[in-house]
């Protein structure tokens, strides 16, 4: 009786093996893995493409894999990117070092507010070089042997002194409680006239005389406050002077004039802040250009030259106003 469940039981199991195998399920033992164990076996790794050896583990190419990575172009931003916008005041502001709202390294704890003229008064007195360009009058003493500037210059009804447009640069040596730079200016000005005969009479000849003075200077400043500075500069200079007039051809001998005298110059400003006034703009200044003050100037200007080639001397005493931009 068991030898028939038994032969019944093997029977059985044999036939859903069969049934099995016929719907396409894996059995166990029921796959022949002697075609991929010689595969594996019998592999080598001459065999190999040296190229795709990468995809087991130290069968690369190494040289040839570090040569390609090398000519990867790494890109830290997409190149056409429409979210990417132009750097704004806040970025300015970071750049620069400042701290700003929304800052992670500020301690909520220690945050503070800032208004524009707080901001304004810490870099007020600070500068790395300065930017300046102003005008002075012409009222300048000029004396020649023959009286011909006078007559052309001065005592004609048609004469006029534009005066002189100076632009100057400087650069900080100190900045403290008194402040010490040093620099160069350069300008350019214009007298017009007309000429007069050996007798006297007005002619119809046409004169310009430009003046291009170049210095070299050493300034005082004394940073009273936030509000104004007074500062002292003064130097050595030279002046050019170039004659033109109108009755010539161009090309013609004496069309053109030109000489160069030597002297000494001074001035002394006071500088009212306009950063001070306007602090919400001095702010923007600073963020996007690094203008750590803007301020108006009134100037007095002395200056001595001589050394022309003509008999001529330019000294005396005018003023001028002007604008200056200090740069961190």
């Amino acid at each position: 009786m068991i030898n028939k469940y038994l032969a019944a039981l093997i029977l059985f199991s044999f036939t859903g093996a069969l049934s099995a195998e016929d719907a396409g399920q894996l059995v166990l033992d029921g796959i022949d893995h002697s075609e991929y164990s010689d595969s594996i076996t019998n592999i080598d790794e001459d065999d190999l493409d040296e190229t795709a050896g990468a995809f087991l583990p130290d069968s690369g190419n190494q040289a040839a894999i570090e040569a390609l990575e090398s000519h990867q172009k790494q890109y830290f931003l997409p190149q056409d990117n429409p979210e990417i916008t132009q750097p704004n005041a806040r970025d300015y502001a970071l750049e620069r070092g400042q701290k700003v709202i929304g800052d992670a390294s500020i301690p909520t704890d220690r945050l503070l507010e800032a208004t524009d003229r707080e901001i304004f008064k810490s870099i007020a007195n600070q500068k790395d070089y300065t930017f300046s360009f102003y005008y002075i009058r012409d009222e300048f003493d000029v004396t020649d042997s023959r009286g011909v500037y006078q007559q052309t210059y001065i005592d004609d009804q048609s004469a006029m002194r534009g005066g002189t447009l100076m632009f100057s640069w400087e650069k900080s040596i100190i900045n403290s409680w008194v402040n010490l730079l040093w620099g160069a200016n350069f300008g350019f000005g214009l007298a017009q006239g007309n000429g007069r005969f050996i007798d006297g009479e007005r002619s119809d000849t046409e004169f310009s005389l430009w003046s291009l003075p170049i210095e070299l200077g050493l300034t005082v400043e004394l940073p009273v406050s936030t509000w104004f500075v007074l500062s002292a500069e003064a130097g050595p200079s030279a002046l050019g002077l170039y004659q033109v007039r109108s009755d010539f051809d161009n090309g013609a001998a004496g069309k053109r004039r030109r000489q160069v005298g030597t002297g000494y110059y001074a001035e002394a400003r006071f500088k009212l802040s306009l950063s001070n006034i306007f602090s919400h703009t001095a702010f923007n200044y600073f963020s996007q250009y690094g203008v750590s003050n803007t301020s108006l100037d009134v100037i007095a200007r002395m200056q001595d030259y001589g050394n022309f080639q003509d008999d001529i001397s330019i000294s005396g005493q005018s003023l001028g106003i002007g604008f200056t931009f200090d740069f961190l």
